[in-house]
């Protein structure tokens, strides 16, 4: 039975392979077109931050064409262009690192305050009792990873 579906043949199987040299971040790319592998190994642009969903030559090239201020301002090769490229990186890398530090500090905290709460519903008790004040601040200190906090 034949298909009504156009460009579609029986019997030949089409494969994707996600290993394709094409669809992978190339280094030259960082000098060529000012961008670098950023997460889920997406290039991303570092004058503008954007990240280009198919990490192909053709769509970081695109990309790349419609900045064409820093195009003029940074020609490929100059010592201008990798002091820009450094400074660029080195800023991106710092504001991805404050993301996750802050996500990090934040689930900290959440873990700190369960346990507290725990603490008083496993004894049985208020938390008024000195005893449980002073092991909710040893919970806190050992999940804040502040030495001056814990007691000996």
């Amino acid at each position: 039975m034949a298909s009504n579906k156009p460009g579609v043949s029986l019997g030949v199987k089409r494969s994707y392979n996600d290993d394709i040299p094409s669809r992978s971040f190339n280094t030259e790319w960082i000098e060529k077109f000012l961008c670098i592998e950023g997460k889920k190994f997406r290039p991303t642009c570092l004058i503008c931050n954007s990240v280009i969903a198919v990490p192909k030559k053709f769509n970081v090239q695109r990309h790349y064409n419609n900045h064409n201020d820093i195009i003029e301002k940074y020609p490929e090769g100059s010592v201008k262009r990798t002091k820009y490229i450094k400074k660029k990186t080195n800023s991106l890398l710092i504001q991805q690192s404050i993301f996750t530090k802050q996500s990090n500090e934040k689930k900290d905290m959440v873990l700190t305050s369960y346990e507290n709460a725990f603490l008083p519903a496993k004894r049985g008790k208020p938390y008024s009792d000195s005893e449980i004040i002073k092991k909710s601040f040893d919970i806190f200190a050992k999940n804040a990873n502040d030495s001056k906090f814990l007691r000996t």
